[in-house]
């Protein structure tokens, strides 16, 4: 039943504090009468006409909220043909946002809904909205199930639009969930292809999920990646390090490389304090790599040679370099850097070593030893894993 508002309007009167006394004798008197209460101790609520059409309008807003209520939980179920509206989950959505929740057919909050698009697929799901009006707040969300005659054929969608323009999107939902951080991806569906791409400010964010990543030529397909000479195929998982109860300082990047050396996990992390990547470091799958032979006959360098190495695949390389007799000013390069300034000794110290330290070399890159101009029988030994 609606609420009718009333408007009050007080008394007005020639005298208003005057009264009429009839005695039991039939006489009449007329006397003005006055408050006369003693000691006020609450003055109360005057009984006029302001307080009285307040107290109208007050019952008739909540009347006017209860009903705006009562509208809003309202459900509106259709059951629908579309043979020309594409069978695709975002059209399906936007035809239901735009005919059933801006009021254009039967307007609605909540519209639940199964539709057959194209003749083709089925539609099922739930849309509400804010606005039944186009405005600039108007949001539209929900969930859409498609699915074809195949029970075992079905995807599941979830649907947002806004705005005065209604601009819409659908993303599908997967189907996979390893734990609660974690999604694991579908192959195919989310690949990565920038390896460092991390979202720092959410950290459940689609983003930092597992991903798949698979390419025959890595160097032009991906961005930051550690690994570059051929065919690489894994997945990355994004771990985090709490220092305190949801502060996180670090974030580790980890690529779970499946080909071509299966197992081998490279890792980058990300220093959120002093915002600086630490660098790849990589687990290569217990895979060893022994150039002893490259330098199988080459163990003594004369003086003022030279023995390098070329790295044929990325990795990580001991070095160590020995000085023999009275081996003076040998250098180390990596990829034509010194890492070891000249080394000077007047003395005998046979095996005595000079450097010994672990770099990492991508392919292509070269270790060179080069021996000093005062020695013939210094040597050098120098191995990859």
């Amino acid at each position: 039943m609606a609420f009718n508002l009333k408007t009050w309007v007080n008394r007005i009167s020639e005298y208003p504090n005057r009264r009429k006394l009839t005695h039991e004798d039939g006489s009449t008197e007329l006397v003005t009468v006055a408050r006369a209460e003693g000691q006020i101790s609450a003055e109360g609520n005057a009984f006029s006409a302001e307080e009285m059409n307040d107290l109208e309008n007050r019952i008739k807003g909540g009347f006017e909220e209860v009903t705006q209520s009562l509208n809003n939980s309202k459900k509106t179920y259709i059951n629908l043909a579309l043979p020309n509206v594409t069978a695709d989950a975002k059209a399906v959505c936007d035809y239901i946002n735009k005919n059933y929740l801006l009021g254009q057919l039967s307007p609605a909050y909540t519209v639940e809904f199964d539709v057959v698009a194209s003749n083709a697929d089925w539609f099922s799901g739930t849309l509400s909205t804010d606005l039944l009006t186009l405005a600039q707040g108007r949001t539209v969300w929900g969930f859409v199930q498609q699915r074809t005659s195949s029970a075992e054929n079905s995807t599941l969608y979830k649907y947002f639009a806004s705005g005065t323009g209604g601009a819409s999107s659908v993303s599908a939902i997967d189907e996979t969930i390893s734990d609660p951080m974690f999604c694991e991806s579908i192959p195919g569906r989310n690949q990565i292809t920038d390896f460092l791409n991390v979202n720092l400010s959410n950290r459940n964010s689609d983003i930092n999920k597992i991903h798949y990543f698979g390419s025959d030529n890595p160097a032009t397909a991906f961005t930051n990646s550690p690994y570059t000479a051929g065919p690489f195929y894994g997945y990355r998982v994004v771990r985090w390090c709490s220092e305190s109860a949801n502060t996180y300082h670090l974030v580790t990047v980890e690529l779970h490389e499946q080909y071509p050396v299966s197992g081998r996990v490279w890792s980058n992390t990300y220093d959120i304090n002093n915002g600086t990547w630490y660098g790849w470091k990589c687990n290569q799958g217990n895979t060893f790599i022994d150039v002893g032979t490259v330098l199988k006959n080459v163990t003594t360098i004369a003086a003022g040679a030279t023995v390098t190495y070329v790295a044929t695949r990325d990795c990580f390389v001991n070095v160590a370099a020995y000085a023999h007799g009275s081996g003076q000013n040998t250098k180390i390069y990596i990829n034509n850097v010194p890492v070891f300034n000249p080394y000077t000794n007047n003395g005998d110290n046979a095996g005595l070593v000079i450097v010994d330290k672990t770099v990492p070399l991508k392919t292509g890159q070269t270790i060179k030893i080069e021996n000093g101009t005062y020695t013939t029988s210094s040597y050098a030994i120098f191995a990859a894993f």
